[in-house]
């Protein structure tokens, strides 16, 4: 649709500087009187409405141009290099969980970390230039490799509440792992985004519902 505008008001604007032109050669053949004139008057009315036109279709493609939102989603897929003995394991994530919350608190970050054996998922959500720059640094951290994007697009509104949060599979959640379809240690590859996000928000929810807030301000 953009495009669509920008074409027709390029010609718009071509005519528009024709008629114009062509009104000011009249006006200079003519003088004060004569058929010329006449003409020149009957141009009026055309010139000033495709200035009209024009002004409209200005103003729908500035419009068009504010709706579209700095809000961006990533969602990536990686393997941690962290250890399989619970107690190290458990403070090893307990440090990944602070640093992250305090760099996406300063970058206004709201992500959700999903954690499956030593295979991590998570969704991130920001403005595009803090999405771009938490992403390189998660990608440059040596507890992570073997970094995907799964999925990168804008979006209207966030979905997620939380700086960081932090949700291992179990036995409790598994269900809604198989529901989502992503098998232990995410065998057959990498899972669609679509079925990521899926899972991160209904994770949250059943969070949150179990801490007794039913509704999401975000």
């Amino acid at each position: 649709m953009r495009g669509r505008n920008r074409r027709a008001r390029v010609k718009l604007l071509e005519l528009l500087g024709w008629l114009r032109a062509v009104s000011a050669d009249l006006a200079h053949l003519a003088g004060p009187r004569g058929s010329f004139c006449r003409v020149q008057a009957c141009l009026r009315p055309v010139i000033a409405t495709a200035a009209r036109v024009d002004a409209e279709l200005s103003r729908r493609t500035a419009s068009m141009k504010n709706k579209r939102t700095s809000l961006v989603h990533l969602i990536y897929f990686s393997r941690l290099t962290i250890s399989n003995e619970p107690a190290l394991r458990a403070k090893q994530i307990g440090d990944i969980t602070r640093q992250a919350q305090k760099k996406n608190e300063f970058a206004v970050i709201t992500s959700f970390l999903i954690i499956d054996q030593n295979f991590a998922i998570q969704v991130v959500e920001g403005e595009r230039q803090s999405v771009n720059e938490t992403f390189q640094r998660i990608a440059a951290d040596s507890r992570h490799r073997d970094v995907q994007i799964v999925e990168w697009r804008e979006i209207a509104k966030r979905e997620f509440v939380s700086s960081f949060t932090t949700v291992s599979r179990t036995a409790a959640n598994e269900p809604h792992f198989a529901k989502s379809g992503l098998l232990p240690m995410l065998q057959r590859g990498t899972p669609k985004g679509s079925a990521i996000h899926g899972l991160a928000v209904t994770l949250q929810a059943e969070s949150m519902a179990k801490q007794g807030i039913d509704h999401l301000f975000v």
